[in-house]
């Protein structure tokens, strides 16, 4: 948390990478509730509870955007956005992340 507040820059790829895929999740109609925002409270309760409330329930496409969604996209965003901010843009630094126990 310390890296966090001392360096908010370093949360730009998690935040982009959350307002794309909450985009994504209106335009896909992905759904849950409150306790199941995201991976909910524990585990996967967020993907299998879109998979319950997905009309047509467990099918190939519903358990596609389930993988996509929760597991593959949010990977590959933010790998993607920490080499835009700190290879490309240099606004980033390995540093940033380093804690230092003093």
């Amino acid at each position: 948390m310390r890296n966090f507040f001392m360096k908010p820059i370093i949360a730009f790829p998690m935040l982009i990478t959350a307002a794309i895929l909450g985009a994504l999740a209106g335009v896909l109609n992905v759904q849950g509730t409150p306790i199941s925002a995201g991976f909910g409270l524990s585990g996967l309760v967020g993907p299998l509870n879109y998979i319950n409330l997905a009309e047509g329930g467990w099918t190939p496409e519903n358990i596609a955007i389930m993988l996509s969604m929760f597991f593959i996209l949010p990977i590959i965003l933010n790998l993607f956005f920490i080499y835009l901010f700190s290879k490309k843009l240099k606004v980033i630094k390995n540093d940033d992340y380093k804690l230092d126990f003093e």
